[in-house]
């Protein structure tokens, strides 16, 4: 074999080495990566909540923003634009320690100027956790939406230990979450607390609008939140179900003590989308207690939508759910309610009540 053969055999083994080595690297997993929160000077990657929210979006796979207590301060927000999985974290004594204590840190939005607490947006099948947070002193302008939390996508949103409380908007005062797919979720997981909220129109705790809801897990309420209109509590709209069997926080019912004009607890409306319908599940011993309306529906209004050929059907299953000591003018309880379209049969409201 000649010398150039030689070559060009070492020279092809060479090759298809490199290749092989480049095929393993792109095949490697990626990698977590935690971004640290905290006053300059204090060993944290990041001094502000914004920056670290941006290194983990621009970082492909699931990543986490741990934020310590001596943050501080007010005019504290987030904006974030994700399709993949993040973790917002607090409960940091130091950006040096390895395992949050379990307490709360302190995200106030307080200020001159007007923010929300956290604006998500997903733009795949996302998921972005909160986790031993206080969210509070949000404000979204002009009537807006989510004064703690916006949330808009097909993705998921999972609260976890994380209380929001004393924020303000048009629609949301505490939570605005809207899918645009039908399996988008917000879960309200353990030891959560949802209070003294104000919607200045609708869904004074929770505004949900084409979505999945779950409070089943243990020590969560929407406490003593308040709307003009509808939903003090919780406003459930469009093709949207929630299911709530938390047996509430700290002694507190899981929806308590709420006011709206309609619905102090829980109101429902059908859309015009076709074919939609609007549930809502209550079980497992899971009270909606104590709760006021102005007008109607001290627990629960529901309001169905109808025209022509289009329809938003109303349905409440409660199976060993509670509704006690509600107040309202008409239907301190639960009031159904119906729509009149061109249809000469009014569309009305599906009520089911078992011990």
């Amino acid at each position: 074999m000649s010398h150039l053969s030689q070559r060009r055999n070492r020279l092809s083994l060479n090759s298809a080495s490199l290749l092989i080595f480049a095929s393993a690297v792109f095949c490697m997993p990626l990698h977590a990566t935690t971004y640290t929160v905290g006053p300059a000077g204090t060993g944290c990657s990041h001094t502000d909540i914004q920056s670290a929210l941006n290194a983990a979006e621009s970082h492909s796979g699931a990543d986490t923003v741990r934020i310590v207590y001596a943050l501080g301060g007010t005019g504290l927000h987030g904006v974030v634009n994700t399709s993949q999985e993040l973790t917002i974290e607090g409960g940091y004594a130091t950006c040096g320690s390895a395992t949050s204590d379990g307490g709360r840190t302190v995200i106030s939005a307080a200020g001159p100027t007007a923010y929300k607490v956290f604006s998500i947006t997903s733009t795949g099948a996302s998921t972005v956790r909160l986790k031993n947070l206080r969210l509070t002193d949000g404000f979204a302008s002009g009537g807006g939406y989510g004064g703690g939390i916006y949330f808009k996508g097909p993705g998921n949103l999972v609260l976890s230990d994380t209380s929001i409380d004393n924020n303000r908007a048009g629609y949301g005062g505490g939570i605005y979450f809207e899918g645009t797919s039908p399996t988008a979720t917000l879960t309200i997981g353990e030891n959560n607390l949802i209070n003294g909220n104000v919607a200045s129109v609708s869904g004074g705790g929770i505004y949900l609008q084409n979505a999945l809801m779950n409070m089943t897990a243990a020590n969560s309420s929407l406490l003593y939140n308040e709307a003009a209109s509808y939903g003090g509590g919780l406003r459930i709209y469009g093709k949207s179900t929630a299911t709530v069997s938390s047996d509430g926080y700290a002694g507190f019912a899981a929806i308590q003590g709420n006011e709206a004009a309609y619905g102090g607890g829980v109101a429902m409306q059908g859309s015009e989308q076709e074919s939609t319908n609007t549930q809502f599940n209550l079980s497992d011993g899971s009270r909606i207690y104590d709760n006021f309306a102005s007008v109607r529906g001290g627990a629960l209004y529901l309001h169905p939508y109808q025209f022509v050929f289009k329809s938003g059907d109303i349905h409440v299953d409660i199976e060993g759910g509670v509704l006690d000591t509600n107040v309202a003018p008409e239907g301190a309880a639960a009031y159904l309610a119906y729509d009149v379209g061109p249809l000469p049969v009014p569309n009305g409201s599906l009520f089911f009540m078992q011990g």
